[in-house]
């Protein structure tokens, strides 16, 4: 099987996804303009100058005791949980510290001792709008129809998890940080914000200001439980963290290799970094890790404060990771390896999920919105192709079903079962089968040396491809 290249254009690479509008060849002003669709943001704080939660490693805030904590309050609180969901762009799972990664993530780490932490989990198409549709559906992108990012748009009247909430009664929010056409993720918003920069860039503090925001308003009707996504851009390329997470993971370097546009112009050039030079770009990246890491915690320290921290099930995951020259390609959007496919998800609710877990069954992004639905008690999506996991944490068992991403242009499909990985170039027919236990670098193709594993999973792709022909839903065996 041939691996990925950097077979794309500079505006396609360097666009905030493919079919985005391409990134500035310079960095805008240092205040940049905000693009604001509902609700005032408070004035931006000031870029960290330390990070609290990193020199000391704890917890953004005292937590209550699991086992005594309940998801009804007293006092006109509501009997629903409320529903915090972040999405943090461009993060891969073997860089998340709780997952053994180098960048250090104190506030995930917390989070994942507090929930569960899932490790098999897989995006199904590795750009941000596809996965976010994925998330907010339950259904792959062939199905929901947003196949390239910032171009393709959610059809009006989708089930989507936003509806499902405030069909419920609930109060929603939508704070996102992105530059790009109307993509119809606003179905179901009674806010929907946008604070992408001008720079397209993100601003992790900025969107923490607006999500403070918009819970600080949430939290005065107590009668109404919330339902509040937050995207955050960072680690999205560039790689340029603020001060200290700049120099957290290499020192300060003066004309030294970084994480700027400058880099990925040359890398798309076709210069390729020595290790040393590799090192320095995985540390602007790690920074930009730990960096929304740090305002993830802010925003959690914010919800604890508000008194919305029992109540809240907290759900954070990524839409997609970042290659690194790991099978020929560089950030992501043309192939299916686990450096871009394979992303964290921790969620966290006292008293209603179990705390300190390790979930290491296969898992998928179109799970998130019938698992949400299923842990707040209400009734599944009959549109969605995912499935809820509260039968498995419950009961302490896994789930036994396949994972499957795809790319835009359908050159590739991958399918993870159990633990072997099964990667097939649509085009040549070929396959390239991983055992990913003891293989987890995708190295060495078993798909003649272990026929059955490859039958298998190629027998799954196959009807998955059925239904995508029929144009059905996939319901997994």
């Amino acid at each position: 099987m041939r691996r990925w290249s950097l077979a794309v254009s500079l505006g396609f690479l360097l666009a905030c996804e493919p079919g985005g509008a391409p990134i500035p060849s310079s960095p805008a002003a240092t205040t940049p303009a905000i693009v604001e669709t509902a609700l005032p943001v408070a004035a931006p704080a000031a870029s960290p100058t330390e990070s609290p939660a990193l020199a000391t490693g704890r917890a953004p805030a005292e937590a209550p005791d699991p086992e005594t904590a309940s998801v009804e309050q007293a006092g006109g609180q509501p009997a629903r949980p409320n529903v915090l969901l972040i999405t943090v762009d461009s993060v891969r799972a073997d860089h998340v510290g709780t997952y053994g990664g180098p960048a250090r993530t104190p506030t995930l780490d917390w989070l994942a001792s507090q929930g569960v932490r899932f490790t098999n989990v897989y995006a199904q198409l590795p750009q941000t709008t596809p996965s976010h549709a994925a998330i907010l559906t339950g259904q792959y992108a062939s199905t929901s129809g947003v196949r390239i990012a910032h171009h393709d748009a959610l059809p009006d009247g989708k089930p989507t998890l936003a509806r499902a909430m405030q069909d419920a009664g609930y109060q929603t929010g939508g704070i996102y940080s992105w530059a790009g056409p109307v993509d119809g993720f606003d179905q179901g918003f009674q806010n929907y914000v946008n604070v992408a920069t001008a720079d397209a860039d993100g601003r992790a503090d900025l969107t923490t200001d607006a999500a403070i925001a918009w819970l600080t308003k949430a939290a005065a009707e107590r009668d109404k439980p919330f339902f509040l996504w937050v995207h955050y851009r960072d680690p999205h390329y560039p790689y340029e963290p603020p001060a200290p997470f700049d120099t957290l993971y290499a020192p300060r370097c003066d004309g030294c290799v970084d994480g700027s546009l400058a880099t990925l112009n040359r890398l798309h050039g076709g210069w390729r970094p020595t290790p040393a030079e590799l090192a320095r770009i995985l540390a602007a990246y790690d920074g930009e890790i730990s960096y929304s890491d740090h305002e993830v915690g802010r925003l959690l320290t914010q919800l604890t404060a508000l008194g919305l921290e029992p109540t809240t099930l907290v759900v954070v995951t990524s839409d997609h990771g970042d290659a690194f020259g790991e099978h020929g390609e560089w950030f992501h959007g043309l192939g299916v390896y686990q450096e871009t496919i394979h992303v964290p998800l921790v969620a966290r609710l006292p008293g209603a999920l179990p705390a300190g877990v390790a979930f290491d069954g296969v898992v998928q992004l179109i799970d998130v919105m019938p698992t949400v639905l299923d842990v707040v008690g209400l009734p599944p999506a009959p549109s969605a192709e995912g499935r809820s996991l509260v039968s498995a944490l419950r009961s302490g068992g896994t789930t036994d079903g396949p994972a499957i991403t795809e790319v835009s242009d359908g050159h590739y499909t991958a399918v993870v079962l159990g633990e072997w990985k099964l990667i097939r170039d649509n085009l040549s027919g070929q396959r390239a089968l991983y055992h990913l236990p003891s293989d987890p670098g995708e190295q060495r193709n078993r798909a003649a040396s272990d026929p059955g594993p490859a039958a298998r999973l190629t027998a799954v792709l196959d009807q998955w491809d059925a239904t995508r022909a029929a144009g059905t839903l996939w319901r997994a065996p």
